[in-house]
């Protein structure tokens, strides 16, 4: 799995917070979102990078589709930042 790179909503705790985890292990790289607590998110990126591994996190509220375009456009801006074309 390495140099692969997975999205996860929801990421910040609970199942996504596992599998970004989980995933990090196995070589990814995590894009992952989190809805309102910025400090969680800032400490699962900490936990990935001890991992030698690079993670993002973007703020996204799913009921919300107007939050969507700039979720999209921040991947974006990430994927070439990382060196990938797209993600897995």
């Amino acid at each position: 799995m390495t140099d692969k790179t997975a999205i996860i909503t929801g990421g910040s705790r609970g199942i996504g917070h596992s599998t970004a985890i989980n995933l990090s292990r196995r070589g990814a790289d995590i894009i992952f979102t989190y809805h309102s607590n910025r400090s969680e998110s800032e400490s699962l990126i900490g936990e990935i990078e001890v991992m030698g591994r690079m993670a993002a996190a973007f703020r996204l509220d799913l009921g919300d589709t107007h939050s969507f375009d700039e979720f999209a456009a921040a991947v974006r801006k990430m994927l070439p930042i990382w060196r990938r074309e797209r993600f897995d």
